[in-house]
């Protein structure tokens, strides 16, 4: 799963860069390509306040664990417990037909975007990062951009209220 292999070896060192400094704006968005993808991410989106992050944490690292197994749910559910999420509550998170189409209407967008890879993919200010997914391809397109939005600032002697963004799908 590249997925988790960009949360393990990648995501913490460009969180410390960029997004612990201020300098980006990094936004998931999941992209749903299976029933286990989608469980997953409701799970994800299930807890409130500062928690999802933790949980997609968990997700990562248990990732080769629960993804490609037939007893899935049961080990997600099993980690709902471990955030504290009761049977019940986990239930009623995969039964959310509006964030089920809300995420799918998001993939089915992103995998029309012309040179879409798979997952995981980045945009950076919109555009589609095309190198490798390590942190010195990935700080080369950042860096770019953040220099570019310097510029700009610089062109007309304003702060340039926009944030360079990165996005993961």
């Amino acid at each position: 799963p590249h997925c988790a292999y960009y949360h393990k070896e990648v995501f913490l060192a460009l969180k410390k860069k960029y997004i612990d400094t201020g300098k980006i704006a990094y936004v998931l968005r999941e992209f749903i390509a299976n029933k286990q993808d989608l469980d997953g991410a409701l799970l994800a989106r299930c807890i409130k306040d500062d928690y999802p992050l933790k949980i997609l944490d968990v997700l990562y690292l248990q990732q080769e664990n629960w993804i490609f197994s037939k007893n899935y749910r049961e080990i997600l559910e099993n980690i709902a417990k471990l955030a504290g999420i009761s049977t019940q509550k986990f239930d009623e998170c995969l039964a959310r037909n509006d964030i089920v189409e809300f995420l799918s209407n998001n993939s089915r967008a992103v995998s029309f975007y012309k040179g879409f890879p798979g997952t995981p993919s980045f945009f950076i200010n919109g555009k589609i990062h095309k190198g490798m997914y390590n942190l010195e391809s990935l700080s080369k397109d950042i860096d770019a951009a953040l220099g570019d939005a310097s510029a700009a600032k610089s062109e007309d002697g304003k702060e340039n209220a926009d944030k360079t963004t990165a996005e993961k799908h």
